[in-house]
């Protein structure tokens, strides 16, 4: 029955049926469970939304060039400009433009397999190059009462977001100029996991109904590296319980925690390389009562982590408390930024980085999420950290609640092979390499904010921008600007992820340089300014509206590596625009930023993202305030 109706579905919006099928040898082989598009026809309460159409082949390489030509050398930029024009006048490419064309008038949108494949396929470790973090407002917490009060709250205000999805409640988004965007994502985040493998990995995801998650009924929560299933609707009525046997439940998990050692961590493989964690995944899988309990954590709502400590400094007894108040605050925000992205080693263990989404809460008050970015982008959290917000506004108490003895969480048992013990401590010697490659500083610009900015007339996001680029410049005079990504929504098109907004132009090349001639007049570097904040906010209006240039040429990018049959001299003219050191130069950012624009989040941040960024200086991310800029800065240690 659910074929047939996937099927016809497919056939009533012109989707290919491959799109909702995965699990048959029709469809695609990245994703073992239906892709997002078959939802499309069960959501009638959000507008449609565009289809993601291919930009042309001029317009594309002609933007191409432009932002080349300041990364590059003037002979390299003239080569470059030669092998562009060669790549115009070819059949073979033309007909390869048309191949792509004729995808996006197939496909229920022509990128999502491929982004999806881009993720999956990457056997980098998920956690610091691929999940995101999101740090929520430090809480200070008086009493284990108060933390468990305010872990009961995480899970009320997700599973409220829950039953707003179910019950077809959810608020369209929309852009500035009135279009709507795609929710498909937020139905992605709730009761999906990434899943090791080889070659690729593979997304959970359930037909048999209009919403995948209506048969999930419990969460999992990790404390002390032991793993405990945890229901939130009783198993009859199907009616969500409320607070005050939420509270006893992770109050009762606690209790029979602390009256035990720490487990082992097996949540620690889930921050190996993808290659070797499937290796252990399989080992471990053997057993069924292990396969179980990894069943239980891949399907569960979400995962709660509860760390006893994130390691951050005590206001109190910290030696800068006196003397400077707000080194502290960039202290303790650093020291959660740390506990959030990676455990800090302390937690790794106490984590399933695997999982789409997991919150994270500590009882010296750090408070955030983590989640695996293959299934949706950040701007998708800030609506459930949001309803997390709206239920903390309501004192939760258990007052004289009994937990019944039929609502006691569950223990998840590890029956561990002796094979597997050895690997914990190479796995944590991995891990605190990774760690240690990298710099992360939280820091808040409080002189001025977006207020001030948008007084002069310009944009905050295009001003923070050119900062960076002449933050670059200034620290490295000698070498050439930056190619720099900062993340554009795709999200006006059914199924749209991102696409790369380029920072760096000839405009902002430019300006950095008059900046640093001294003998430059400050009315020129206004006008310089100027010029590069308008061709910013251009390309960022053209890369929403879908005609940046970055993501068509991975498409073609794909169609030409797919190619069979064609003799080598084809192959060599349709491969040549990507085999030129240039096209490899501009896709080496040198700076991948993003801005999130939400006042519930104090900062969110990630550092890299596995193929898609091979090397990078730093990874920004924003939220811009009307009073105040706060900025995190992750680097690569030399």
């Amino acid at each position: 029955m659910e074929v047939r109706l996937a099927v016809s579905a497919a056939r009533l919006h012109r989707i290919r049926a491959r799109t909702f099928l995965p699990q048959y040898p029709i469809i695609s082989k990245y994703l073992k469970c239906a892709s997002f598009a078959s939802y499309a026809v069960l959501r009638p309460h959000h507008p449609r939304t565009e289809q993601y159409g291919v930009p042309s082949l001029d317009q594309s390489l002609e933007k191409y060039l432009a932002y080349a030509k300041p990364l590059v050398t003037p002979e390299e930029w003239e080569n470059t400009r030669n092998i562009v024009s060669q790549y115009l006048s070819s059949n073979h490419v033309a007909k390869l433009q048309e191949q792509l064309v004729q995808r996006a008038k197939m496909e229920a949108n022509w990128l999502f397999d491929w982004w999806l494949s881009t993720y999956l396929s990457a056997r980098d470790p998920v956690v610091i190059n691929c999940s995101p973090a999101m740090k929520m407002k430090t809480a200070v917490f008086r009493t284990d009462q108060e933390w468990l009060a305010y872990a009961t709250a995480v899970v009320l205000g997700v599973l409220r977001f829950k039953a707003q999805l179910e019950g077809n409640s959810l608020d369209t988004e929309y852009f500035s100029d009135g279009c709507a965007m795609c929710m498909e994502q937020y139905y992605a985040v709730l009761g999906n996991c990434r899943i090791p493998g080889s070659p690729h990995d593979r997304l959970r995801a359930r037909l048999g109904g209009p919403f995948t998650t209506r048969s999930v009924n419990h969460i999992c929560v990790m404390y002390r590296n032991r793993i405990y299933e945890m229901e939130f609707s009783d198993a009859v009525t199907r009616e969500t319980i409320g607070a005050a046997l939420v509270y006893r439940q992770l109050e009762h998990i606690v209790s029979n925690g602390q009256d035990q050692p720490p487990a082992s961590p097996v949540g620690l493989f889930t921050t190996l390389p993808r290659g070797d964690w499937n290796c252990l995944h399989s080992v471990i899988r053997q057993n069924l009562g292990n396969a179980n309990t990894l069943t239980k954590i891949e399907s569960c709502l979400f995962v709660l982590c509860l760390d006893e400590s994130a390691g951050i400094p005590s206001q109190d007894t910290s030696e800068r408390a006196q003397s400077d108040q707000s080194d502290l605050l960039d202290d303790r925000e650093t020291v959660s930024a740390h506990n959030l992205l990676h455990g800090n080693l302390i937690n790794s263990g106490n984590r399933w980085f695997d999982k789409s989404i997991q919150f994270i809460v500590t009882r010296d008050g750090c408070v955030g999420l983590n989640f695996e970015h293959t299934a949706a982008d950040a701007g998708v959290m800030v609506p459930i950290i949001s309803h997390v917000y709206e239920t903390l506004k309501n004192p939760i108490s258990a007052g004289d609640t009994r937990l019944p003895v039929f609502a006691h969480p569950k223990e998840l048992p590890w029956l561990l092979p002796k094979t597997i013990f050895h690997e914990f401590d190479s796995t944590k010697d991995k891990l605190k390499g990774l760690i240690d490659s990298l710099e992360l500083q939280y820091g808040e610009f409080r002189k001025f904010g977006s207020s001030v900015i948008k007084n002069v007339r310009a944009s905050p996001d295009a001003f923070f921008q050119m900062a960076l680029q002449l933050a670059y410049a200034q620290l490295h005079p000698n070498l050439p600007p930056p190619p720099t990504y900062e993340t554009g929504s795709l999200r006006r098109f059914h199924l749209g992820r991102t696409d790369t907004i380029r920072s760096c132009s000839q405009e902002s090349a430019q300006f950095t340089k008059g900046m640093l001639d001294p003998n430059c007049p400050v009315e020129d570097r206004v006008r310089l300014l100027r010029a590069a904040l308008r061709r910013h906010q251009d390309y960022t209006k053209e890369t929403l509206a879908g005609q940046a240039f970055d993501r068509h040429l991975l498409g073609l990018r794909m169609l030409a590596q797919n190619l069979t049959g064609s003799d080598d001299g084809n192959l060599q003219e349709l491969r040549s625009l990507f085999t030129d050191p240039t096209y490899s130069k501009m896709n080496h950012y040198r700076l991948s930023t993003s801005q999130i624009c939400s006042l519930k989040l104090v900062i969110c941040f990630v550092t890299n993202r596995g193929d898609i960024i091979s090397a990078w200086f730093d990874r920004v991310t924003w939220p811009v305030r009307a009073a105040q800029l706060r900025r995190l800065q992750v680097y690569d240690k030399p």
